[in-house]
């Protein structure tokens, strides 16, 4: 499991403890080799969301992409803001 934070385009490796004491308590992260489902609609949306699209911003449609993926965790990275 790799811990970055970018700082100027620096990477920099951080506590693992000290990351999920920042992210709390219900923050669980898969296993590397763990199988689990991707929604790429929730992720549109979500990315939408945090992005602060204007209100006349279309989240990009997909229609012949399947509502879930099986997928399989390769690598985990966690990052940390500026906040």
């Amino acid at each position: 499991m790799q811990l970055m934070g970018e700082a100027q385009g620096a990477k920099k490796v951080i506590n693992s403890e000290l990351w999920h004491a920042c992210a709390g308590p219900l923050v669980c992260l898969p296993q590397r080799g763990s199988l689990l489902y991707y929604f790429p609609q929730g992720h549109s949306e979500q990315v939408a969301a945090t992005t602060k699209k204007t209100p006349n911003s279309r989240i990009p449609n997909y229609p012949s992409l399947p509502s879930q993926l099986l997928c399989q965790v390769h690598n985990i990275t966690m990052h940390v803001g500026a906040q």
